[in-house]
């Protein structure tokens, strides 16, 4: 689902795809519906598994590994206006 403010995906990925370092266009969310996944971003690493939730500012640079077959749901917001 995409419009002007937001975009909601859901990825899916094998064991050991990676989803090399990169940037979200704004804010995001991450939440992993099945499996479990290696996160990487602002020099830190987590396992995250079903269930787990995680929240980033915007544009920050990150990475994903698959450590199995796993699926999550990203929520990307477009950044607010600076007025």
């Amino acid at each position: 689902m995409k419009n002007s403010r937001v975009t909601i995906m859901l990825v899916a990925l094998h064991a050991g795809a990676v989803m090399k370092e990169h940037r979200a266009a704004g804010p995001m969310t991450l939440a992993v519906i099945e499996g479990s996944i290696h996160f990487k971003a602002c020099g830190e690493e987590l396992v995250m598994r079903r269930g787990g939730l995680l929240a980033l500012g915007d544009a920050i640079q990150h990475e994903v590994e698959a450590l199995e077959e796993s699926a999550f749901v990203l929520t990307v917001n477009k950044p607010a206006k600076q007025t």
